[in-house]
């Protein structure tokens, strides 16, 4: 499998989010901050689902800026 790894760091540097592919047709996410984290597989729906929520969220804060 090809390496489809994505980070996203925040300007502060502590916190981290990874993105990868994880097994059969299943998205991988880990989130980092100072002194932890978390990490989870989703679906490829739960996954479709995250971005239009995410989406939704952007357009409306952009709507207003």
């Amino acid at each position: 499998m090809e390496d489809k790894s994505i980070m996203i760091k925040t300007r502060e540097g502590e916190r981290t989010i990874f993105l990868d592919e994880y097994d059969d047709n299943q998205v991988w996410i880990s989130i980092q901050i100072a002194g932890g984290g978390a990490q989870t597989s989703m679906t490829l729906e739960q996954a479709k689902q995250m971005i239009a929520g995410l989406t939704t969220i952007v357009a409306d804060m952009e709507a207003i800026a």
